[in-house]
């Protein structure tokens, strides 16, 4: 029998995944479950694809029953959760997983979640050899991707006394975005999560299993050199930075703790390594006016009753809608990385990098339903051996961690993005091989 991948929630991006799979080149090769609580919801999802009951096995259960969610990981071997907010009904798929061994991978940015399930479940998953990957998504799998792409050909460029003091994304996005995500977040300004949650989930190192270098705190304004132009790439903040720098910073950690025998040391970023990302204007007003107006609605948001009620009820899509077919295949993205080394032994002089990622697409749900599928197929037995030494240990971990340079290698081979990393030499680009 094939190994089986569960998606569970079947709302705007678990149906774009359901949808991706059953018409992947490999499908020959795993087979796919669909599970929810409603028989008839999941048969209508089914066929709204394209798809048949012969080409999707259907998992009856109820997210609120850890016993029915036991029962109905028992019979996959990697499972994609989609169902958010995470909080609310992930642990226990997270729990299931981790005690029998399962793979796992989600679509979740809710650092404050994901801290929880590092502290409950991280030594439970290593222990039964489960590879759990959160935010293997649009969150938060482009910004490590190009962190860990830029300092590895640093590190290819100098040796392995490479450390990365600099390192800075900017994001250019044009898409929209679901129900699901206005549902989790809204529930941030509501009250649904304990304070003590909240702010451990705003903390820069969350889930670091270390700490290091106190990174800047939010601005109005941010700019990196644009390496290869006079002109600086400037921009506002980015409200989905904070889930994706944790992310980044997570990945830091785990190989910066590693002792130096280890076999994934050699990818580590180093000591001094400090990561932030924005979004990227086409000028500096621009820039302003979008930092002021995310931070305007923040406050609105936790300190106005009424105003989370019009943005719930009238603003913000209801769960389960997102952006429409045109929006999907007309979107984009694009996340610009410079990384610049520290003098050391090997190099004196510091050197810079630029990695450019492209997503052909819209990134949060079209883009990212093929994002997270390609994770759970990474993690089918078949392909076990293209992770890195962390991923085929297991534990809680991150997705370039887990996959490392498989993962940009497989989403590029999708024919949906683009990976471009050149070295920047006296303000002209050297294209690394």
């Amino acid at each position: 029998m094939a190994d089986a991948i569960l998606i569970i929630g079947l709302g705007f991006t678990g149906k774009l995944v359901l949808k991706y799979l059953t018409n992947h080149p490999q499908k020959s090769t795993f087979s796919i479950q669909a599970g929810g609580r409603s028989p008839s919801k999941i048969l209508a999802t089914i066929a709204e694809v394209g798809a048949t009951k012969a080409d999707v096995k259907v998992v009856v259960f109820d997210l609120n029953n850890y016993d029915d969610v036991e029962k109905a990981i028992l019979g996959a071997t990697v499972v994609i959760n989609c169902a958010g907010p995470f909080y609310r009904q992930g642990s226990v798929v997270v729990r299931a997983c981790a005690l029998h061994g399962k793979h796992y991978v989600d679509i979740s940015g809710e650092t404050a979640w994901q801290a929880s399930m590092i502290d409950q479940f991280d030594f439970l998953a290593w222990k039964n050899k489960a590879t759990i990957v959160p935010a293997a998504c649009f969150d938060s799998t482009p910004s490590d991707l190009v962190s860990y792409t830029s300092v590895q050909k640093l590190k290819s460029l100098i040796g392995p006394d490479a450390t990365v003091p600099y390192c800075r994304s900017a994001w250019k996005v044009k898409g929209g975005f679901s129900g699901g995500t206005a549902a989790t977040i809204m529930s941030h300004f509501a009250g649904e999560i304990a304070p003590k949650d909240l702010a451990r989930g705003r903390r820069p190192y969350a889930i670091s299993p270390i700490q290091g270098r106190p990174p800047s705190t939010p601005k109005l304004l941010y700019s990196i050199p644009e390496v290869t132009s006079p002109r600086p790439i400037v921009g506002g903040f980015w409200l989905m930075s904070p889930a994706n720098t944790n992310v980044v910073r997570r990945t830091w950690g785990l190989l910066q703790r590693l002792p130096p025998t280890a076999k994934d040391k050699k990818f580590s970023y180093g000591d001094a390594f400090d990561y932030d990302e924005f979004m990227q204007m086409p000028t500096r007003l621009m820039g302003l006016a979008a930092s002021l107006t995310i931070f305007t609605g923040v406050i609105l948001s936790i300190t106005l009753a009424p105003f989370r009620w019009l943005m719930k009820n009238y603003i913000m899509p209801t769960p389960g809608t997102g952006p429409s077919d045109k929006d999907l295949k007309e979107g984009y993205y694009e996340v610009t990385n410079v990384a610049t080394s520290a003098p050391s032994a090997s190099s004196p002089k510091p050197r810079t990098v630029k990695t450019v990622w492209k997503g052909f697409g819209e990134g949060g749900y079209y883009l990212g339903s093929v994002m997270v599928s390609e994770c759970a197929i990474l993690l089918l037995p078949a392909n076990r051996s293209l992770l890195t030494s962390l991923g085929q240990e297991g534990g809680l971990l991150t997705p370039m961690t887990a996959f490392g340079a498989a993962l940009p290698e497989r989403l590029v081979a999708t024919g949906k993005f683009e990976l471009t990393t050149e070295e920047i030499v006296n303000g002209k680009a050297v294209k690394a091989e």
